[in-house]
């Protein structure tokens, strides 16, 4: 199983809760019709200079949804499969 295969199985915690300052974090953008996917892994998470529409860039599509999990706990799991 390919990486992005196995973070499609998951279940992603939204930013209603902030992941801990400083931690390292996959973030999941996808549109709200849930046809596009991207995945970010980010180092030493920063909520004060988090800007999500970075993110997604001038993609067309205008409408997106963010998330996030435990970049250690990805791997780990990831590893042991």
């Amino acid at each position: 199983m390919k990486l992005i295969d196995y973070l499609q199985t998951l279940t992603w915690n939204t930013f209603e809760v902030y992941p801990p300052q400083g931690m390292s974090i996959y973030i999941h953008c996808s549109s709200k019709d849930g046809k596009n996917h991207k995945y970010i892994k980010t180092q030493k998470f920063n909520a004060v200079s988090f800007n999500p529409q970075k993110l997604v860039g001038s993609s067309p599509v205008h409408k997106w949804e963010f998330s996030w999990l435990s970049a250690e706990k990805i791997e780990k799991d990831f590893a042991r499969l």
